[in-house]
């Protein structure tokens, strides 16, 4: 398995999956708001101040350098940690924000 390391169609499924995880995650902060969580990947950060386009910016497959490539890989892997985490984390917030308006009603 790790001759898939760094490999091109593998970085840019990840880089479409964080893509999908953020768009959810906007989804979910439009009804309750950021959540101000500690990033996994980050932890001197928010992880909803994170800017996830730089980031997919600044780790792609590069044909000429492997390394570099097996390096965004695993940023990339860690990245889809740190969204399904934050994710979880947002919809836990969504979830007690809808039992407490069901409460009041």
């Amino acid at each position: 398995m790790a001759y898939l390391l760094g490999s091109e169609n593998n970085i840019n499924s990840l880089q479409r999956d964080i893509a999908e995880l953020q768009e959810t995650v906007d989804n979910i902060f439009s009804r309750t708001g950021p959540v101000r969580y500690p990033s996994w990947k980050y932890p001197d950060k928010i992880s909803s101040d994170i800017d996830v386009v730089d980031v997919l910016n600044e780790h792609k497959f590069q044909q000429d350098d492997e390394e570099a490539s097996q390096l965004a890989h695993i940023v990339l892997l860690e990245m889809v940690v740190d969204r399904m985490l934050l994710c979880l984390q947002s919809t836990s917030k969504y979830l007690d924000y809808a039992a407490s308006s069901e409460e009041e009603t």
